[in-house]
């Protein structure tokens, strides 16, 4: 069995270098030039006072990165010295260290982890800043930055279970979610029959925040893993990680690679409302882009609008969304002879009729969705416009149909001026104004308007009309998110339970973005030249020099302007006893 004593053993470790081949690593490490993270490190981390560090942060970065791009499975911290004791002695010069041992690698791990938190001197009792001079949740987000090509304005987000290595050592109440009486969540059926389990000692234990604490990982919590493909719903324990990815840009005809630009790792009982707002804020704060549009699944737009649509309105941001089919009833609007029907406020009565819209399916044809399409555009004429939106005051002007000029109703004079085809802007169609059936001088909502409560329209509003062509184009930009996932779990990476063995919210975060870092360095580097020089508009910097001897011999003498710190150069090979122990 493998303890921690083995680490210092240099057999042990001799025989379990893995060695980095020559364009791996120079592929690696041209991509961290670009992105400047280990001199960004190395300047906000190293002190000032006291003898130099043996492996330097800068090194420190280079090392972690390598050993994320070189382990698809697993980012473990013993696999950064299993990667640094089989560099040459010439990538270890460029590298800059020319000795890491296990407790370097933990140490410098564990002092990053807290790097950005406030601490307080216990002599003064003053409070310092954090060492980074930014949080832990904008450094993962540079961390994982990506400076070929600026994030789109429209952002896939979608969330991902990462489950804490630590063993489960109880149960909340017959074995059922761990949730506060505001959440929201629509908990799946088959967990409502969950039999009660047994409990060891002490555990759980109660947080500060009132939640249960069931493992030796205090910041793990109870996470509903939803069911798919027919299989059940679960309940987890662990974290939940919050995925923002490129989305293709609105009208653009190129395809846009699922790079994930910003992640926030939330304890599994955090409302997923409140962490997908945090990491819109982290992402604006860090990268200075905030998306126009931002495409979720019904986890975050079925939250409270107070926590999830109301936030994403006051920062300017639209969300494009499917409804749940609890929310696609019909239910009374706020003005006399209206309803409201998937999204939208509708004149509906006794001559207004609407025939209800199919429910979506992954699996339906594309005549069917040009019949729904034709349906949603026959009552979206009859539906009210959102206008007028004030923060301040918190209210929308709802107007009707006929003030609008989408129809034409005789009880309101200046609609029946309007013709009754007019010309569309685009292709030269032609598309109807329909007259109502009403009499003139009955009471309808046509020609209406009222000022209502932002809160009372803003959890359904998106910028499409639902079920329409346009929001079919936009919504299936979310496909994408999955396809970041499935690239993070399959593809180009193969992130599993115990892929992180490190405990705590802020370790696992750190060593998430690590390998979050080298899904989106594989995904960039696997694309064809053509596409990635159509993408970034710039020469491949990926592809081997033919004429540079450091992508072909992992040997070869570097450039003194990539040289690491003055010291003395390994001249050993690696993975021999003598590289490891000197």
């Amino acid at each position: 069995m493998i303890t921690r004593k083995h680490y210092d053993d240099p057999r042990w470790r001799a025989k379990t270098a893995r060695s980095t081949g020559a364009r791996e690593f120079r592929q690696v490490m041209k991509r961290l030039e670009r992105k400047g993270t280990p001199a960004f490190v190395q300047e906000r981390m190293a002190a000032t006072t006291g003898r130099k560090r043996v492996v330097s942060w800068a090194a420190f970065i280079r090392l972690c990165t390598l050993a994320a791009f070189h382990c698809e499975a697993t980012f473990h911290l013993v696999d950064i010295m299993h990667v640094a004791d089989g560099l040459t002695p010439s990538q270890r010069r460029e590298v800059g260290f020319s000795r890491c041992d296990y407790h370097h690698v933990e140490y410098a791990f564990k002092t990053l982890a807290k790097a950005g938190d406030e601490s307080i001197c216990q002599a003064t009792g003053e409070v310092k800043d954090p060492r980074l001079h930014m949080s832990l949740d904008d450094f993962i987000i540079r961390l994982i930055e990506t400076p070929e090509v600026a994030p789109t304005s429209r952002q896939a987000l979608d969330g991902t279970l990462i489950e804490t290595n630590a063993r489960r050592r109880s149960w909340a109440k017959d074995a059922k979610p761990d949730y506060q009486q505001k959440s929201d969540y629509l908990v799946p059926a088959d967990l409502e029959d969950a039999p009660k389990a047994s409990n060891a000692p002490g555990f759980p234990r109660v947080a500060e925040d009132g939640t249960l604490i069931h493992s030796v990982d205090g910041d793990a919590r109870d996470q509903v893993q939803t069911g798919k493909n027919l299989s059940p719903g679960n309940v987890r324990l662990g974290y939940e990680a919050h995925f923002l990815v490129d989305s293709r840009e609105p009208g653009s005809p190129l395809h846009a690679p699922p790079i994930i630009r910003a992640i926030h790792l939330a304890p599994g009982s955090t409302h997923r409302g409140d962490a997908g707002i945090a990491v819109l804020d982290a992402m604006k704060r860090v990268l200075g882009h905030t998306p126009d549009e931002v495409l979720d699944d019904r986890g975050y737009s079925n939250c409270k609008a107070q926590n999830w649509a109301l936030p994403l309105h006051e920062r300017g941001i639209k969300q494009v969304f499917d409804l749940h089919p609890n929310n696609r009833g019909v239910r009374p609007g706020p003005i006399k002879g209206t309803q409201w029907r998937d999204g939208l406020l509708l004149v509906s009565d006794k001559v207004t009729k609407h025939d209800a819209v199919p429910t979506r399916s992954p699996l339906e044809s594309h005549a069917i969705k040009d019949k729904r399409a034709e349906m949603v555009a026959k009552r979206h004429a009859f539906s009210f416009g959102f206008e007028d939106w004030n923060l301040e005051r918190g209210t929308v002007r709802l107007v009707g149909p006929a003030v609008r000029g989408q129809v034409r109703c005789v009880n309101h004079p200046a609609s029946m001026r309007l013709k009754a085809v007019k010309q569309h802007s685009r292709g030269g169609r032609r598309t109807t104004r329909p007259t109502t059936a009403h009499v003139r001088g009955d009471e309808c909502a046509c020609g209406k308007t009222k000022v209502v409560p932002i809160t009372e329209v803003i959890r359904f509003y998106q910028p499409y009309v639902w079920g329409s062509p346009e929001w079919e184009r936009a919504y299936g930009g979310r496909n994408l998110s999955e396809t970041a996932n499935s690239n993070f779990k399959d593809h180009h990476g193969r992130f599993f339970k115990g892929s992180i063995k490190v405990l705590g919210r802020n370790k696992i975060a750190l060593a998430l973005a690590f390998f979050v870092d080298a899904v989106n360095t594989r995904l960039i580097i696997n694309m064809p030249t053509e596409f990635f020089e159509r993408w970034t508009g710039s020469a491949d910097p990926y592809l081997p020099d033919p004429d540079d001897p450091a992508w072909t011999d992992p040997d070869h003498e570097p450039p003194a302007t990539r040289a690491g710190p003055e010291g003395r150069a390994v001249t050993t090979s690696p993975a021999t006893l003598e590289s490891i122990i000197s």
